[in-house]
């Protein structure tokens, strides 16, 4: 007796670039870096998507958890596999609810790159280490320190070709940074911005 062939398609293994979709609160600091690091690891299996809308945490997590049910879906993942990330990019500012959207994307396996005060937090620790408890203006003064063509008042973004080759090293730094915020349960400064870069190099 023949035996009946089975009607569902196997999920394929497929060649091109693991994506993660990010969606960030800035639409224009984050998205530049994001993009310029991309280019710079061309090597690595990534292609990363940045929301361009700006919108609160909540909305960001709104938008990321239907894109995440989209990437479990079986019929986006027999076309493109089961590698696909979600990730979320925001700062501290004024939110009240960013220890339930951490919490929440935490049960939706949805990353999270946080930066307390603020993203630039991260672009200093390519250059230096960064302990300051202070406000985000003085945060980004700092960073118009040390990142050349970082303009707080003129909206000029660094030049990343200047700092993408400290990545790693500011990674180090971030580390460190939060070992030391859970030992001394200092709200700031902290960035999980590493673990993003750290996923972009992860390979399938």
């Amino acid at each position: 007796m023949r035996k009946t062939r089975s009607l569902s398609r196997p999920i394929r293994n497929r060649s091109k670039k693991r994506k993660i979709y990010l969606y960030s609160e800035g639409k224009k600091t984050e998205p530049l870096y994001f993009k310029a690091y991309e280019l710079a690891i061309s090597s690595a299996v990534i292609e990363v998507v940045c929301e361009r809308e700006r919108g609160d945490p909540k909305r960001l997590l709104t938008l990321a958890e239907k894109k995440r049910n989209e990437i479990n879906g079986r019929a986006y993942q027999r076309l493109n596999g089961s590698a696909d990330k979600v990730w979320v990019a925001f700062d501290r500012d004024d939110h009240d609810d960013i220890p339930q959207v951490i919490s929440q994307c935490g049960k939706l396996d949805i990353g999270v790159a946080y930066s307390n005060p603020c993203f630039e937090v991260w672009l200093i620790l390519h250059k230096e280490n960064y302990d300051r408890d202070e406000h985000r203006d003085l945060t980004q003064r700092k960073c118009e320190e040390v990142c050349d063509g970082y303009s707080k008042d003129s909206g000029k973004f660094p030049d990343f070709s200047k700092i993408l080759n400290n990545v790693e090293a500011a990674e180090d730094r971030a580390e460190k940074l939060l070992k030391r915020r859970s030992e001394d349960n200092s709200p700031s400064p902290f960035t999980t911005v590493h673990l993003l870069t750290q996923e972009m190099r992860a390979g399938k």
